[in-house]
C-alpha cells in the first residue's frame, strides 16, 4: 500500500477516533520498555510518541511529568501527555495505567525538540505516525 504524502496537521480525526486507532497500531516497538510491552497494554510505554504524533493533529502543547519519585512507575521515568487547545490535559495513553493512575503529577511544558533529538524517540514516533497513516487511508 502506497502511503499519500501528508502532514501531521492535515489528518482530520476526532480524539475518539485517535483513541480507537491507538491499540491496534502501537506494540513493543512503538513502546519505551519494549520488554515489558504485552498485547494486553498495548498502550504500555508509548506517552512519547503518542502526544508527539497527537500534538500537531489536535493542537496544544506538550507536558512532561516526572514519575522517578513514584515507587511504582519510576522505572518509566517520565510521564507525557497534551495540553489542548481548550486548556484541558489529555492523556491519549492513560488506559496504560489500568485502574492506578499516577496521582498528584505536577507537568512541564515541554517542546517537542527536546525530546526529537533522542533517535529512538524519534523512529517510535516516525514509525507510531507511518501506522496512524495507514490505519486511517485503509478506514477512510
Amino acid at each position: 500500500m502506497k502511503l499519500e504524502r501528508t502532514r501531521f496537521s492535515e489528518i482530520q480525526i476526532s480524539e475518539k477516533e485517535f483513541e480507537q486507532i491507538l491499540p491496534r497500531i502501537c506494540d513493543a516497538s512503538i513502546s519505551y520498555d519494549p520488554e515489558r510491552w504485552t498485547p494486553d497494554n498495548p498502550l504500555y510505554g508509548t506517552c512519547v510518541p503518542v502526544s508527539l504524533v497527537a500534538r500537531p493533529i489536535f493542537g496544544g502543547l506538550l507536558l512532561r511529568a516526572d514519575l522517578k519519585s513514584l515507587p511504582k512507575y519510576k522505572h518509566l521515568e517520565f510521564h507525557w501527555v497534551n495540553l489542548l487547545p481548550d486548556k484541558r490535559i489529555k492523556d491519549f495513553t492513560q488506559t496504560q495505567f489500568g485502574d492506578d493512575y499516577p496521582e498528584g503529577m505536577e507537568y512541564v511544558r515541554k517542546s517537542p525538540s527536546s525530546i526529537l533529538r533522542h533517535t529512538d524517540v524519534a523512529q517510535r514516533t516516525h514509525l507510531l505516525y507511518q501506522r496512524l497513516l495507514r490505519e486511517i487511508q485503509g478506514i477512510y
